[in-house]
Formats: C-alpha cells, structure tokens, sequence
C-alpha cells in the first residue's frame, strides 16, 4: 500500500481537517452531546447553577416526556430571568440535535434566525452541519456570524465562543481554498480569544510560509512548539514545508538543523527519518528509525514507519515483526493493520496467508466505506486464488474511488488479469505519476511495460 493517509496528510503540510477544526469548538451541532446542563448550556454560563437554571432542567424533562411545546416555554422563561442564556430556540435545537433528531434541529435553528436575526449562534450552528457538502453555503453563513459575534453583548463567555466558533470556521474553508491570506486574518482573530492554542500557531505559520513570510512563520512555529512539547521541532516544519516547494537545499537545511539541535527527541527523529523516506534515502530512513525507536520504544508510529521502510526494503520478515509489535501497541489502527495484512500475504506460508486474510477482513468490517481497506481485502483474496470473492469485493472498492499508488497497482494487476487492459493502463499511469512513496513502484512500472508491449503487438 502507499503512505499511510495520516502520512499523506502530513505531505499536504498536515492541514487539520475542517471537521476536525470545527467539531472540536462546536459542541452545538454534536449529534452525541447528553442532554443535560453542562452540554446545553456550559460554553455560555460564567458557572452551571442547578439552582439558578432550574427552568432549563425542567425544560429537559419536558423534552425527554415528548412537551416540546412546553420545554421551549420553559426555555424562554429561563431566558427572561437569566438574559445571559442562549435564545431558547437554540438550546432547543441544541435538545434536537443530543436527541439525534437533526432534521427539528435545523428546522429549529431556522426558526431561530426567524426570531432574533442578530444573534450569530444560529448562523454558525448552520453553517457547522453544512461544511463538508455545502461549502459556499457554510462560508456564507459564517461570514454572516462573524461580525454578529464580535458585536454581541451581555455575556462575554458566550462572545468568546462564537468569535472563535465563527472565525475557526471561516479560516478552515479558506485553507481548503488555498486563500492563505484570509486564513491568516482569520486565524490571527481566533488567535486573539485563545492566545495559548498551539495548534492555531501552527496554521498561521504554514500560512505565513506559503505567502512567503518566512521569517514569521519560523516564530510561529517555535512558539507553537514552546505552548505544546508534542509538536514538532520548529525547523521540522520549515524543513518538510521547503520541502513540498521542491527546495531541496532549503529542506535540508533545516532538517539538518533539526537534528543536530533535537536529536534525542524521538518526534524529531521519526520527522527526520519521514522526510528520508520521501526522498527515496531508505537506508538511511532505516538508520533513522531505528534511532528513533531507541528514543522512545513504545512509539507505536515509529513502529508503523519501521514496517513500511523495511517493505520498501524488500525485508518482508522485518516489517511484519515491526509491524506486529505496533499491533500490539495499537490493536485498532488501521494503517498498521493494513500494512501487516498486504506484508503477510507475501509470505509463502499458509498460516501467515491466513492471518492476512483475517486482518484484510477485520479493517473491512471495522470501515465498510473505506476504498483502501476493499483494495487490500480485494487484493488478499486475490493472492489466496480466490477469485470471486475478490472479484465482488473490487467492484465495490472501484465505486468508493479515490485509490492511492499501491492500491492501483493491485487493482490494475486484477482488471489486467481479467482482461480490461485500457482500465489498468489508465490507473497505473496515474500511480506512476505520482511522487509519493509507495511500495510496489518498480511492479507496476513493469506492469505498465508489459501492457504497452502487448498494445503494441495486438497480443
């Protein structure tokens, strides 16, 4: 298989994804939140008062005994009493959504809008549940909330958690665009309302970096590094930064740097041992590795890192005892167990054949939509001559889309081998023209050779 897809995030200047960013910070759309006080209404009361906010747990029985009608009284006395609270329609459609009833949750957010026009929650709770379809619709609500938050008044908490809601929101969708300058600006405001937030230093230096400001971005990594120990070395970054710009004398640099300064530091050396790896020095990733693994051996990633050089090795033996140990560190990460489940098929021994088998399966049922975890299971029934069943299980995995390198090739090897030469031609020249790492490389270019030769004789 390729690089892991956490790897691969990492390639891309490790954006943290937009669902991530915003579900963190957005309690209110959370499908999972219990319906009680501290979920409906903490992020904007000084301190949860039983007392105080008796109204609202009563509003929560009514809910929970069928009484809309008379929880969102309840709700709108509480709000009279207490100004500081939500609009009752939002904590309603806050109930909504804990009871996983979205559809009244959104009517109910719209209702909202309806009722007090300037109060942002509404806005941003919409735009929350619109932001992995609709992401003009999501920016367009945000960039409404945005100024509303900053002109709120009367609860200062609440404030607080709707500037950043808004303006973390707003800085996600521009870096899926690409517009770093409006991250920045964005980022920068988020930055004010939670100045300790490394993770939002991080983003503004990568974003400072591709708009060239090299220099302040450096710093902001540094400081990020400074408020979080797990972050990596701030010369990681620029290294690994300069390095997707193709500036190789840059990266090195800096990641030469890295190691002479953090050397000890088992985070540093995995970095130092990945950005190796890219360049195609696999020995020398090898030596890196096994440096970080004396750092810190229980690192179940360097362990995972461990597995996947030493199958760019061809030490199929290595990898599946690298790969094993990270198992047992981490029984449920797919990565790994997709890394031992195409490790083990390669070997000659029926047990270990089966063991691939059963991995193949567990990560398949574990994550029935996931397009890679079908390739792999596709590609194990293949190699136990099991033809049907792979037959089956690769026609779902083509309708996922989305293969990396190595699952191309196996799919590709499969439709040659049934005949569909002009589809497996089509994917292996995509795999090959990628630059990223991947383990079978040198099989599918042999692949695609044997496809043109046979084109060209009419074979």
């Amino acid at each position: 298989m390729s690089v892991p897809p956490r790897f691969s995030a990492r390639l891309r200047a490790w954006s943290i994804s937009l669902i991530f960013v915003i579900s963190v910070l957005a309690a209110a759309s959370s499908a999972q939140a219990q319906l009680d006080l501290n979920n409906l209404i903490g992020y904007a009361v000084p301190t949860i008062d039983e007392q105080r906010y008796s109204d609202v747990q009563s509003a929560i029985t009514r809910f929970q005994n069928g009484d809309v009608r008379s929880a969102r009284e309840l709700l709108a006395t509480a709000q009279e009493k207490n100004p500081e609270l939500p609009p009752p329609d939002i904590i309603l459609a806050r109930m909504y959504f804990a009871a996983n009833q979205d559809e009244r949750g959104r009517a109910t957010l719209e209702t909202a809008v309806s009722n007090v026009p300037n109060d942002p929650e509404a806005y941003i709770i919409l735009a929350d549940l619109a932001r992995e379809t609709q992401i003009t619709a999501a920016d367009l609500l945000y960039s409404k909330a945005a100024p509303l938050a900053e002109s709120l008044e009367g609860n200062a908490k609440r404030k607080r958690n709707l500037v950043m809601r808004a303006n973390a929101g707003i800085a996600a969708i521009a870096e899926r665009r690409e517009d770093w300058a409006r991250a920045a600006e964005h980022l920068q405001r988020w930055l004010q309302e939670e100045p300790d937030n490394a993770q939002i230093y991080r983003r503004l230096g990568r974003a400072k970096f591709i708009r060239e400001a090299y220099e302040e971005a450096y710093q902001d990594f540094v400081k990020a590094r400074e408020l979080d120990a797990s972050q990596p070395n701030a010369d990681v970054t620029m290294g690994r930064l300069y390095s997707q710009q193709d500036n190789a004398a840059r990266a090195k640099q800096f990641m030469d740097r890295a190691l002479q300064q953090d050397g000890n530091n088992a985070t540093t050396l995995l970095s130092y041992a990945q950005w190796l790896m890219e360049n195609n020095q696999l020995d020398e990733a090898a030596t890196m590795l096994e440096r970080a693994r004396q750092a810190d051996p229980e690192a179940a990633e360097t362990l995972l890192f461990s597995g996947i050089v030493a199958r760019l090795r061809n030490n199929t033996d290595a990898a599946v005892d690298f790969l094993e140990r990270a198992h047992l560190k981490d029984p449920t990460d797919f990565n790994v167990i997709n890394q031992l489940a195409l490790a083990l098929i390669t070997l000659e021994d029926a047990g270990q054949r089966t063991r691939a088998n059963q991995y193949a399966q567990m990560n398949m049922r574990n994550n029935p939509q996931n397009t890679e975890a079908a390739v792999t299971l596709a590609w194990v029934y293949y190699q136990m001559n099991r033809r049907p069943q792979a037959q089956q299980v690769l026609q779902a995995a083509l309708q996922g889309g989305g293969l990396n390198a190595d699952s191309s090739y196996f799919v590709a090897k499969i439709l040659n081998d049934l005949g569909r030469r002009e589809e497996a031609a089509q994917l292996l020249e995509s795999a090959l023209a990628t630059k990223a790492v991947f383990v079978n490389r040198s099989q599918a270019q042999t692949l695609a050779d044997s496809i043109k030769q046979q084109a060209g004789t009419g074979s």
